[in-house]
């Protein structure tokens, strides 16, 4: 063991056992997003290459948008070597607001590796007259 790990109080937090003996890097990852309106609705799209739909749960409550999954690392065998890593594993969670009155009707579907959540619009009211009565 170095000098560093020997008295590094917080390595514990940044590598993970996986298990088989071997310590490696636990990256934290947020998957990147993007948002577009169109005439009829919001569209959220969210990458989550490698994610499962049963790894993935997508709520809505309060005005707020929250998004949970994980994506595992596969196991390697006996004799594999993992050379470069670059890619992140593990648990992530995105959350964000989502426009007034579009919680009921949000839809999601993933398809490739890109969740996509549309949040229809909601027809604006227009302006009503209050008339004031007399005492």
């Amino acid at each position: 063991m170095s000098f560093f790990h020997s008295f590094d109080p917080f390595r514990r937090f940044f590598f993970i056992d996986d298990g088989e003996g071997r310590r490696e890097f636990q990256y934290i990852w947020n998957p990147p997003l993007e948002i577009k309106e169109t005439t009829k609705d919001f569209v959220i799209y969210v990458e989550l290459p490698g994610v499962k739909k049963e790894d993935l749960s997508v709520e809505v409550k309060d005005g707020v948008l929250s998004i949970q999954g994980e994506r595992k690392r596969e196991k390697l065998e006996n004799d594999d070597k993992v050379l470069r890593n670059e890619r992140a594993f593990g648990k992530f969670a995105r959350s964000l607001r989502v426009p007034e009155g579009s919680e009921s009707n949000v839809s999601a579907k993933l398809q490739d590796g890109v969740l996509e959540l549309r949040f229809p619009k909601q027809e604006k009211t227009a302006v009503r007259r209050i008339p004031i009565s007399k005492l």
